[in-house]
């Protein structure tokens, strides 16, 4: 699940968040038109105070002092489609494209934003050529496993994997992903396998709950994934702020813990 961030709970790495919000928040003291500070603040609205409104107008403010700022635009991408705002999250990140045409993040979330809205094959053409410029670019192919177990391909997004493992090792997001391909493949004794493994790592070692939760998905056990998402939504972790565009969950649209798991996080946007 969520490869896109770093799982965060106020325990266990809000350090980071903090030390970057009292960061920006004296370059702001400084100089009040500097954009890139209030870009930081930003994404610290968005991801660690999970209070998206003020993340949105803060982003619109950073917009207005660097209209040509490609990072603002990106990463305010990301919260538009955290948000389910997708037609506004592609203009903004196809804007990012225009704006660094040289990155490979730009066409990478791009790709990502269009899973979110369904266009699979715009998005397997736009992976495929951001791992074609760079084979080694390994968010391109996590993408790709993701959108092939989206089109019932969990083989292809098995390679995928293997292709992004030779590059970044296998952290316990990469092993989210093939557990969840190995489940959806029909090898649920390899996919439990993996679980346990990621399980023996979290009694020592932070390990986001929404990557268990999207393993326990691909396994068809809801109940298990909610009490994940539930662990998430207590520990604050980032990745939790994905979960309402993301496609794995689509089959918990209609259940009542997880829409009350929508409920408590939207009521922490003061």
């Amino acid at each position: 699940m969520l490869q896109a961030g770093t799982a965060y709970s106020p325990e266990r790495g809000s350090g980071a968040y903090e030390d970057a919000r009292a960061a920006a928040s004296i370059a702001l003291d400084l100089d009040p038109n500097q954009a890139l500070a209030m870009t930081t603040l930003a994404s610290i609205y968005a991801e660690f105070d999970w209070e998206p409104a003020r993340a949105d107008s803060a982003f619109q403010i950073a917009l207005s002092m660097n209209p040509n700022s490609a990072e603002a635009r990106h990463l305010y991408a990301l919260l538009l489609a955290e948000s389910d705002r997708l037609d506004e999250a592609m203009a903004q990140q196809r804007r990012a494209g225009l704006l660094d045409p040289e990155s490979l993040i730009h066409p990478t979330n791009l790709g990502l934003i269009q899973i979110y809205r369904g266009e699979n094959d715009e998005a397997l053409e736009t992976l495929n050529d951001v791992v074609e410029r760079d084979p080694t670019f390994y968010l391109g192919h996590l993408h790709k496993s993701t959108l092939f177990m989206v089109m019932g391909r969990p083989a292809e997004a098995l390679t995928a994997i293997s292709t992004a493992e030779q590059v970044v090792g296998s952290p316990p997001v990469v092993r989210a992903l093939r557990a969840s391909a190995l489940a959806l493949s029909g090898d649920t004794e390899g996919a439990n396998a993996i679980l346990e493994s990621m399980e023996a790592e979290a009694e020592t070692t932070y390990v986001s709950p929404p990557l268990f939760a999207q393993v326990y998905l691909a396994l068809s056990d809801t109940s298990r994934a909610l009490d994940y998402l539930e662990r998430g939504l207590q520990e604050r972790d980032v990745y939790m702020t994905v979960i309402r565009p993301w496609p794995f969950v689509s089959v918990l649209q209609e259940n009542g813990r997880f829409k009350r798991i929508l409920e408590a996080m939207e009521g922490t946007d003061r």
